[in-house]
């Protein structure tokens, strides 16, 4: 700013660089149109059209962060027309202002072009997630779990990748691939330990193993996973226990109250005879009703109300 005021902001061999400078300040700060305002005066010095497509690509975010969404757009595709090293980025933007504009299906062609044309550009990693994204808001699974697939192979160490592996383990619990969604939910805890993503995974993990009655089997596997680093409290693993073993009783009690209804179904007058004669469970009381119930149905009173008083 005082090389500016000194030079009266138009003159001297460095003040477009100067205003250069302050705009990335400005944009690197947040203050988004103060930036736009420094970036517009830099065009006027006429720069180099790869330092004008730079400046215009980040006019085009200062007006994406106001929300100004068609002026964000004509910066970037004046950026992109500018210099050809800064379509794949124009491109990429312009598919995630149409995905905000809920128009997915220009996103997925957006990002197939720029995927199909510049793979190897710093952007096709982003584009990978944002089109596996896209694909699940459409309700295409399948073609998500390929872009998300192809991501973790082609960056295996990008945040992108991380994000994916987690969208992909949702994608496949929630299509009801229970088998595939577990090895994710695992492979996942296993390839980025300590991140956000994984602590999820284990966390679905053990809501899984909650739900189908395997809270030994994932103890055992959280005590061996990165050294014991995801072992399970003492407390908390004998709470999970007898939580398992409540569930448990829960459903063999279930069984045989309906089995008590089978019985009484089929006319087993002995079979329910022998099933009431426990005390300490309630399907125990209904068959001995359902006993007594029979007798009286068979019109043997004096017994079922013998049998009722009992």
């Amino acid at each position: 700013r005082r090389y500016l005021s000194e030079t009266g902001g138009t003159e001297g061999g460095g003040y477009a660089q100067a205003y250069y400078n302050l705009a990335y300040l400005a944009f690197n700060a947040g203050r988004y149109t103060e930036a736009d305002s420094l970036f517009s005066r830099f065009l006027q010095a006429e720069p180099s059209p790869e330092l004008r497509a730079d400046a215009l690509c980040r006019i085009g975010d200062c007006r994406y962060h106001a929300r100004g969404f068609d002026a964000a757009l004509a910066a970037y595709r004046e950026a992109a027309g500018a210099d050809e090293t800064k379509r794949p980025y124009a491109l990429y933007r312009e598919a995630y202002i149409a995905g905000i504009r809920k128009a997915y299906d220009e996103k997925i062609a957006l990002l197939d072009s720029l995927l199909r044309h510049y793979p190897q550009d710093e952007t096709a990693a982003d584009a990978l997630y944002e089109l596996g994204r896209a694909y699940v808001l459409t309700g295409a699974g399948d073609r998500a779990l390929g872009a998300y697939e192809l991501l973790m192979q082609r960056y295996p160490h990008s945040d992108q990748a991380r994000r994916a592996a987690a969208e992909r383990s949702m994608l496949l619990a929630q299509a009801g691939r229970t088998e595939e969604a577990v090895a994710a939910y695992k492979e996942l805890a296993e390839t980025y330990p300590g991140t956000p993503e994984a602590r999820q995974s284990l966390q679905e993990l053990k809501t899984w193993a909650v739900e189908n009655r395997q809270i030994e089997q994932y103890l055992q596997y959280s005590d061996t996973l990165q050294g014991g680093r995801y072992a399970v409290a003492a407390e908390e693993r004998e709470a999970l226990l007898a939580e398992e073993l409540a569930a448990r009783e829960k459903e063999a009690e279930e069984r045989r109250l309906a089995q008590a209804d089978s019985l009484y179904g089929a006319g087993a007058l002995e079979e329910l005879r022998l099933m009431g004669a426990d005390s300490l469970h309630e399907s125990g009381a209904k068959a001995h009703y359902l006993y007594c119930q029979m007798l009286h149905d068979r019109g043997e009173n004096a017994r079922a109300e013998e049998e009722t008083t009992a």
